[in-house]
């Protein structure tokens, strides 16, 4: 826990001092806050929804004639399986730890470390020049466009590879189990259905984006294009890794499971999810500078080709994935 190391290393720093205690009440402090958090959300996600803690302490209010009626009225198909996906992956434990806690907390982690490592640097004063400084520079006037295929392979890399950390997608069929047979009677079209599970995982990795996208934008002082080709770039990339790792778990899922971790393991799809993504960049790598070379080291044809190859394949596996969604229900038996 970064910020509780730091604290525990000026304590030690500053053993001889006052300052000793100051950094260890601050370490207890951000312990304790943490822990609090936790035992907050435990209580408001896991511990309604799995142990019925909420319905068993209070009595069940009488809903008016009106409220009844508001409740019983059907609702959108979508909005239903998508409400449902996400309280299945807040509430769980195993799916909560393994999907949206790797998804939100690796790139933070990511993100932190470099950081730490770009301040330790600028204080050391070991380079001889300020990478902060020289990174703005290049960001915020017209040079990034110049080397901009670089932009686009490094942004294309880490996109890929904290999509192929999310295994939302990738688990979205096996999550099911035994329940899928649910799926199958329930009169909503496939396509629908489809469309839900996917849902959480898109939505989760275009959050993510946007914030990372934007933050980096400010803190370079960047302009708007600057910004835009971020996100569309690893947007573009996580989106392929995910719909890859979905349509493995259409053709392979683990619905036999017996512990909840199994169906975001330990599964094909996990595995071409979390090893997959690395082949791909190893391709990216390979055709950029396959490309730069055909392009005569232009850099912006290099890194239009790098997005249309990331686009084709993208594409191509939502076609597949769509084909495969037609016979899903046919070819499943529970």
């Amino acid at each position: 826990f970064i910020p509780s190391s730091g604290f525990g290393v000026g304590m030690l720093t500053h053993a001889g001092s006052l300052l000793t205690v100051l950094y260890g009440l601050a370490s207890l402090a951000v312990n304790t806050a943490a822990l609090a958090l936790l035992l907050f959300l435990a209580n408001k996600l896991y511990l309604p929804g799995v142990l019925g803690l909420k319905a068993a302490a209070r009595r069940v209010k009488e809903l008016s004639p009106e409220k009844q009626l508001r409740a019983l009225t059907p609702r959108s198909a979508y909005r239903a399986i998508v409400s449902k996906e996400w309280k299945l992956l807040l509430r769980t434990p195993a799916f909560f730890t393994q999907t949206i806690l790797g998804a939100l907390l690796l790139p933070v982690m990511m993100i932190g470390v470099l950081a730490i490592t770009l301040v330790s640097l600028e204080k050391s004063g070991d380079l001889g020049f300020s990478v902060i400084t020289l990174v703005r520079g290049w960001a915020s006037s017209g040079l990034w466009m110049e080397s901009s295929w670089l932009l686009v392979l490094i942004v294309s890399g880490v996109g890929a590879f904290f999509s192929g950390t999310n295994m939302m997608s990738a688990s979205a069929i096996s999550r099911q189990g035994s329940l899928f047979a649910y799926s199958k009677l329930m009169p909503v079209s496939i396509r629908t259905q489809v469309l839900a599970w996917l849902t959480p995982g898109m939505a989760t990795m275009t959050v993510v984006w946007m914030m990372l996208a934007t933050g980096l934008t400010l803190f370079l002082s960047a302009p708007a294009a600057f910004g835009l080709t971020v996100f569309f770039t690893a947007w573009l990339n996580a989106y392929l890794v995910q719909m890859t790792g979905f349509y493995t778990d259409m053709i392979f899922p683990a619905l036999d499971w017996t512990n909840e971790i199994q169906p975001v393991k330990n599964t094909k799809s996990a595995m071409v999810s979390s090893l997959g993504m690395f082949v791909y960049i190893g391709l990216l790598v390979a055709f950029s500078f396959l490309a730069r070379k055909l392009s005569a080291g232009h850099s912006t044809i290099t890194a239009l080709s790098l997005f249309l190859f990331s686009l084709i394949f993208s594409v191509w596996v939502t076609l597949l994935t769509m084909r495969r969604a037609g016979k899903l229900f046919r070819t499943l038996d529970i």
